[in-house]
């Protein structure tokens, strides 16, 4: 199902299951400000199949849907969001829902957001898996907001609850995260070059290559500081005892067992095994800060009354008031079975029998025995998925996501310049790994398994140029490519981003920038690189209120077939120009959204630009030209007189133009043209424009004048010109 164009069906009680595309999106995509409203609805099964192909059942492109009640189970996608994929601003709200079982080969496993901040509240991220990283949510510069939510049992190889990366600053409040593992880093959190903000949270028992429990394994830091307060985190040593790596103490943290129902082994992710509801005694009871529960958020994930005691509890789950036990026994038979098989069906192979018979007594004794044929299979059954389990990630894991490149020091440097050194920062480096640039070894020195350095010729810097920088292990693994800017005029890049994608039927996208900003999606085959300045690599600016400077480049040889660019942070009236190694002139295809402050460009091969001309070319985000932006204004003798030619890349409100002639630059001008001179260009588009002059022989200077429709007028030049055939003086030759 596609929607667009600000296309928003309501959908209710619907099942999407068992779908294939290969293409990105295999259930649904919405783009384009289309923003349906689905409520009741399960989106099962479904497989965006194709190479890179991200959204295995929901796919978002600059839209916001609303989604209530909504299921993502057993969903896949051979590159992000397994189950969801938010792009290009789409700030979708999802209340009361699922993602269980979804897998991604790359980000995401259950959500991709990037550049979207969506609304997560009373939602549930369980047993999914990336091959990469977020094994539960990928965040890419996106700062989504997540109330009363839980990571439990997801995988990745980093960041198994979920990855924050590129100035990602996400807001966790009441939000679970436990029995999550990754292979190499953040079994629970993986933050790169991002800052979340946590409060009256649980990161407890999860598992990356450091060990189960280990600070490294709640909270992995990368150029990061996540800011934590009334929370509960393992590893941290407490706000008394403070562990820095984790973040930054805001008080009133605490590390100490928060003794679940049912603890999830993360050894056996993904699982959507366990139950995290605190018992009692728990020291997550009103420990946490009433003032940081968001506004209107009155329940917990249950739905049960939030803040029931002297302070809001930690985490997802609000301890219920000692009512809740007088109950009659029924009632506690009825719930307490629920959780029983998922317990002893979780703990039978690896709990001791202390435990269990600990809790057996506590659960009614015709339960207990009712459920005691039912637990003996279910061990089984465990026991002969966990080598699938454990097959699967290292199949894929290892060779596809190591080495993975966060980031270059510099970005970019001015063409022309002298040699320099490139700093390489990563996770899964090697020693002995080289730095590549386009494809050819720089030297390369090894610092840690997240750094390296290369030194870089100035011959690299001899033209204007995008270079794909990437890093190969000894064992052969190359990580995907980081774009490197050469570029001119001083200016530098704050902010860069690259994908590739080797599906033609595919889509891939990147994104730029912090208030202003570029996200790109291409579609089709190839790698695209986009670039944020710190000022104009171009040339002069024919207009005023330029306030962001952009760069769009595609790889030699791509098979991109559009590329949609969502310029953001604009204010009203702005427009996107583009230079074209000469002049500056407007996108032919864009259109200002001014809900959300943004211009739409669209790129083909009828545009202009083209896609042919994506080369590393400048965009710049203004609020408009003058009346004209002349590209040329140019006067060639001939043997008549003088051709004045002038060239426009765009008009706007002009009416017509004049021509004026002088014996010297200092005038006084005359008018040549008895009327106005149509203008044909538009606000868009430009024109070309040719006027022959014969006013003998000598040299003379021109002027040009545009016309607004208000009456206002711009002079341009004066450019100067010989007129007529060269003169010679014959002399009469005198003998003696």
């Amino acid at each position: 199902m596609a929607n667009a164009n600000s296309s928003s069906p309501i959908l209710t009680d619907v099942t999407f299951s068992g779908n294939t595309s290969g293409s990105s999106g295999a259930e649904m995509f919405n783009t384009n400000g289309s923003s349906p409203s689905l409520t009741d609805v399960t989106f099962s099964g479904n497989s965006a199949s194709g190479s890179g192909s991200s959204g295995g059942g929901l796919y978002n492109y600059a839209s916001s849907p609303s989604l209530t009640r909504v299921t993502f189970s057993g969903n896949s996608a051979s590159g992000s969001g397994g189950g969801m994929i938010n792009a290009g601003g789409s700030n979708s709200t999802l209340t009361h829902v699922i993602f269980s079982g979804n897998s991604a080969s790359s980000a995401g496993g259950g959500m991709f957001n990037g550049s979207s901040s969506p609304t997560l509240t009373n939602v549930t991220f369980s047993g999914n898996s990336a091959g990469s990283t977020g094994g539960g949510v990928y965040n890419n510069s996106s700062s989504p907001a997540l109330t009363n939510v839980v990571f439990s049992g997801n995988r990745a190889a980093y960041g198994g609850g979920l990855s924050n990366y590129s100035n990602s600053i996400p807001t966790l409040s009441n939000v679970t995260i436990s029995g999550n593992s990754a292979s190499t880093s953040g079994g629970g959190m993986n933050n790169s070059s991002s800052s979340p903000t946590i409060a009256n949270s649980i990161i407890w028992n999860n598992q990356d290559s450091s060990g189960a429990g280990t600070a490294a394994a709640s909270i992995q830091n990368s150029n990061s500081t996540p800011a934590i307060r009334y929370s509960l985190v393992q590893g941290s040593g407490g706000s008394s005892s403070w562990v820095s790596s984790v973040g930054t103490n805001g008080g009133h943290n605490i590390a100490v067992d928060p003794l679940f129902v049912t603890p999830v082994d993360p050894a056996t992710a993904p699982t959507t095994a366990g139950d995290l509801h605190l018992t009692t005694g728990s020291p997550a009871i009103d420990a946490g800060n009433n003032a940081a529960v968001p506004a209107g958020v009155v329940a917990d994930l249950d739905g049960a009354p939030r803040i029931t005691g002297s302070a809001v509890d930690l985490g997802a789950y609000e301890s219920q008031p000692a009512v809740a036990l007088t109950v009659t026994p029924t009632p506690t038979a009825t719930r307490t079975p629920t959780r029983t098989p998922t317990a002893t069906a979780t703990w039978t192979p690896t709990a001791t029998p202390t435990p269990t018979s600990t809790r057996t007594p506590t659960r009614p004794p015709t339960a207990t025995a009712t459920r005691t044929p039912t637990v003996t299979p279910t061990p089984t059954a465990t026991a002969t998925r966990t080598p699938t389990v454990t097959r699967t990630p290292t199949a894929t894991r290892t060779p596809r996501v190591l080495p993975a490149l966060t980031g270059l020091t510099p970005k970019s440097a001015d063409r022309g310049g002298d040699a320099f050194t490139l700093t390489v920062n990563g996770i899964g480096i090697a020693n002995g790994a080289i730095v590549r640039w386009n494809g050819e070894a720089l030297a390369t020195t090894f610092i840690s398994t997240t750094e390296l350095t290369a030194a870089v010729p100035a011959a690299r810097l001899s033209a204007v140029n995008v270079a794909q920088i990437t890093v190969q292990n000894p064992n052969g693994n190359v990580s995907d490519a980081v774009a490197f800017f050469v570029t001119e005029n001083g200016a530098m890049v704050i902010s860069s981003d690259a994908a590739t994608n080797a599906d033609p039927g595919g889509t891939v996208i990147v994104a730029a920038g912090g208030a202003q900003n570029v996200v790109a999606a291409a579609q089709g085959a190839g790698t695209i690189a986009v670039a944020q300045y710190n000022a104009n690599p171009g040339g002069a600016l024919p207009f005023t209120g330029a306030s962001a400077y952009m760069d769009v480049n595609l790889s030699s040889g791509n098979a991109f077939t559009e590329v949609v660019m969502e310029f953001g942070g604009l204010g009203s009236g702005s427009q996107i120009h583009w230079w074209n190694g000469s002049a500056w002139g407007l996108a032919s295809q864009q259109s200002y959204i001014a809900s959300s402050n943004c211009v739409i460009v669209t790129v083909n091969q009828t545009t202009s630009p083209s896609l042919s001309e994506l080369t590393g070319t400048y965009f710049i985000g203004a609020v408009g030209p003058t009346a004209v932006s002349l590209a040329a204004f140019t006067a060639d003798r001939l043997a008549d007189g003088v051709i004045l030619r002038w060239l426009t890349a765009a008009e706007v409100d002009v009416v017509g133009f004049n021509l004026y002639r002088a014996a010297s630059a200092a005038g006084p001008y005359t008018r040549l043209n008895a009327d106005l001179i149509p203008a044909q260009g538009d606000a868009m588009t430009g024109a070309s424009y040719d006027y022959l002059d014969t006013p003998g022989f000598g040299v003379f200077y021109y002027q040009l004048e545009d016309v607004e429709i208000g009456g206002g007028i711009t002079r341009h030049g004066p450019i100067s010109a010989q007129s007529g055939a060269t003169r010679r003086l014959y002399l009469p030759l005198i003998t003696r």
